[in-house]
């Protein structure tokens, strides 16, 4: 297993991805500090790793889908308000 350490941020290997660009090659941290090289995880890591970054994306839609409603009521009660406000100066 290829491991670097936090103090060494210099990557010297790379992978093409399907549409035929180099990257350089990605790394985990570990919860203890150590950084691995996604090509060396064990099968088990990478599904948890999987996992977390698919429940924080559907975390993430349920919290934008709640700012969303939030702004469409914020929204109509301003339009209300407003329809309410130019009937007054029409009178």
């Amino acid at each position: 297993m290829t491991e670097k350490t936090p103090n060494d941020q210099t990557v010297d290997q790379f992978y093409t991805s399907i549409d035929g660009k180099v990257w350089p090659e990605e790394t985990w941290v570990t919860e203890d500090g150590r950084h691995i090289l996604v090509k060396d995880l064990e099968p088990e890591h990478a599904r948890n790793i999987i996992r977390m970054i698919l429940r924080n994306q559907r975390i993430q839609l349920e919290q934008y889908e709640q700012l969303l409603a939030s702004l469409e009521l914020i929204w109509a009660q301003a339009e209300a308000e407003e329809a309410g406000n130019s009937g007054h100066l029409l009178n």
